[in-house]
């Protein structure tokens, strides 16, 4: 049985072209001895939806007006490594932890691949994010708020005899809020 966590792992398909420009690795073989030498990988591809979650969001300076759920956690990523510097003190170089700022809301559109792709997919994991966003987004509880979210709408479009980019987004914010969910 292969595994993609394998770093033996052969994949032949070319979908580079599905990786957040901000992502995309050149060097397969860099990534497998990272991997290999123990490296964790926080964070894998993400799909480049109908919306973009960003800093912006984040922070609360552009606010979505299609949620499914919200976020809070600090915009973190973990630093790339550890120096000693002149006077002889550990340093992490490429630590970023930015926090501060209220629970925001996350958009439908971030659950959804872009028009033509796959039209009955949500994606509740690898949501369409940049790496920064995707910083304070990859928390569990938060997979668990969008995975109901994306329940539901799958649920609706069902019932309601569409697809789920066609799902109208009042009906689903009737039923989120129906179910409890926080929108903001």
């Amino acid at each position: 049985m292969t595994n993609a966590y394998d770093p033996n792992y052969e994949d032949d398909t070319n979908d580079s072209d599905l990786m957040p420009y901000d992502d995309a690795f050149d060097d397969e073989d860099l990534v497998a001895e990272l991997l290999a030498e123990g490296y964790s990988e926080e964070e894998a591809r993400r799909m480049v939806g109908r919306y973009r979650m960003t800093e912006a969001n984040c922070r609360g300076k552009e606010r979505v007006e299609d949620s499914v759920g919200m976020a809070a956690y600090t915009m973190d990523s973990h630093n790339v490594q550890r120096y000693v510097d002149p006077q002889g003190i550990v340093r992490n170089e490429g630590d970023v932890q930015v926090g501060g700022f209220p629970p925001y809301p996350i958009s439908y559109r971030s659950l959804l691949p872009k028009a033509g792709q796959c039209e009955n997919l949500l994606v509740p994991v690898a949501l369409s994010a940049t790496h920064i966003a995707y910083g304070s987004i990859r928390m569990e509880p938060v997979f668990m708020v969008l995975g109901q979210s994306a329940a539901a709408a799958i649920h609706l479009a069902k019932r309601t005899n569409s697809t789920i980019p066609e799902l109208p987004y009042p009906i689903l914010r009737e039923e989120l809020l129906s179910l409890g969910q926080v929108l903001g």
